[in-house]
């Protein structure tokens, strides 16, 4: 077994390696942490003890990250107006009229959609997820830029049926399209917004206005900030896991989602 001491020395040339790192822009000072950690959960299973400050005092002061704005309303309508699809067009509407994560709409499909009252559109996120499972919905405005890409599709020679991808690459308009994967969904927003000439401030890696998250950030600000939205529908739409894992003793109902999410 190596000596304590010497053990302190190696993880204190550890740090100073990540240090030479973060200093050539390769990892983020607050990484750092993230780096240790597992290091230090070994030690505890293994009851090493040692002077653990003699290596954090190395750590370096964190750094305010990027992705905390909220997109406004303003900067949302520069953005559809960069769509140049109707495909694009429909997911932006979509990420502003549900707030979701890019990983929820990659994989929806259309029996995951159904007609609702007054021309929304009720709305299955996570549904091979039965303790994620939710549901939200799309407003009018949604509804229709939708409607028309379904519609383009089927002029191209699509056939849609429930199985079909709400989201597909462009240029797979056959029997069988193909699902939009987390890269090319990333890709096209990057396109958007460079070509919407919205300014963006870097904060070490990540700009203020994240690609997606900016808008569900705007989502989550109008349900907080609306007073007939219930923090408990607030939540639940927000898609917060915590609300959903069963730790609560009732989630609200269909109609609860629905008057909640027409209010906001």
């Amino acid at each position: 077994m190596v000596p304590i001491t010497e053990l302190e020395e190696i993880l204190q040339d550890y740090c100073l390696f990540l240090l030479k790192r973060v200093d050539g822009k390769e990892i983020s000072p607050n990484s750092i942490q993230t780096y240790f950690n597992p290091i230090w959960r070994f030690l505890k299973v293994n009851r090493i003890k040692i002077d653990k400050e003699s290596v954090t005092q190395f750590y370096p002061d964190k750094v305010k990250l990027g992705g905390h704005d909220a997109i406004t309303t303003e900067q949302l309508v520069r953005l559809l107006n960069a769509t140049d699809t109707l495909r694009d067009r429909s997911i932006v509407h979509f990420f502003s009229a549900t707030g979701a994560r890019p990983e929820a709409v990659c994989e929806l499909q259309l029996k995951h959609i159904s007609e609702w009252e007054d021309g929304f559109f009720k709305v299955i996120l996570y549904s091979d997820d039965y303790k994620h499972e939710m549901i939200t919905f799309n407003h009018s405005e949604c509804v229709k830029s939708m409607k028309e890409y379904f519609a383009e599709r089927e002029s191209h020679g699509e056939k849609l049926t429930s199985e079909s991808f709400v989201f597909v690459v462009n240029g797979y308009w056959k029997s069988e399209s193909k699902p939009m994967s987390y890269n090319v969904l990333e890709n096209m927003f990057d396109r958007l917004w460079k070509r919407s000439g919205i300014k963006r401030v870097k904060i070490g890696n990540r700009y203020n206005l994240a690609s997606t998250t900016s808008i569900r950030k705007r989502f989550d600000t109008i349900l907080e900030m609306n007073p007939n939205v219930s923090a408990g529908a607030s939540q639940y739409l927000m898609d917060h896991t915590g609300y959903l894992s069963g730790t609560h003793y009732r989630r609200p109902t269909e109609a609860q989602v629905f008057k909640a999410y027409r209010s906001a």
